[in-house]
């Protein structure tokens, strides 16, 4: 047996040392992005009970229901907690979709008088339109949960669903 072969207390010492954390932009807003998709996954998997908090502006302030009952609250809790500044405005999209072209323009025509960008596309996957409704905004949850229950509402009107909102986290 040499010295060569006997391992170094130092490099067994380094293989114990728990991996450092990285300052990655970039995984922040994947993490932020998985958060979202399992948070919509869940809604749209029927853990939905029902329950409306009362409006407030304060994340830390509203009701602690079980993340799944309330997509517009687990949204802007894992933007705060991706360290967005949510006293700043983000630029909010928002998707609808419809079986017709027809039906997906009259909500952008709606839409657009609100003062949202607007532009009506094929959908990614399958044969549905795409409604992609964008605003400048302060994430409040009232706001939110406000443009949720009108964008519900025009979706249903012409034959179409309200899928959820989205932004990048703004520091």
């Amino acid at each position: 047996m040499s010295v060569s072969d006997i391992v170094a207390p130092t490099s067994i010492l380094a293989l114990m040392q728990p991996p450092q954390p990285s300052s990655n932009p970039a995984g922040a807003l994947i993490l932020v992005g998985l958060a979202i998709a399992i948070a919509f996954l869940m809604f749209r998997l029927g853990r939905v009970t029902g329950r409306r908090p009362r409006p407030t502006t304060a994340i830390r302030d509203l009701p602690d229901p079980d993340a799944s009952t309330d997509l517009d609250r687990e949204i802007l809790v894992r933007l705060e907690r991706a360290g967005a500044n949510l006293a700043k405005p983000h630029g909010i999209d928002f998707y609808l979709y419809f079986s017709a072209e027809a039906s997906a323009r009259e909500a952008a025509r709606q839409i657009q008088k609100q003062g949202f960008k607007v532009r009506v596309q094929r959908s990614a996957q399958g044969t549905d339109w795409l409604c992609f409704a964008t605003k400048t905004l302060i994430p409040r949850y009232d706001t939110l949960t406000a443009i949720r229950r009108n964008f519900e509402a025009l979706a249903a009107i012409h034959g179409g669903e309200y899928d959820s909102w989205g932004t990048y986290p703004v520091r």
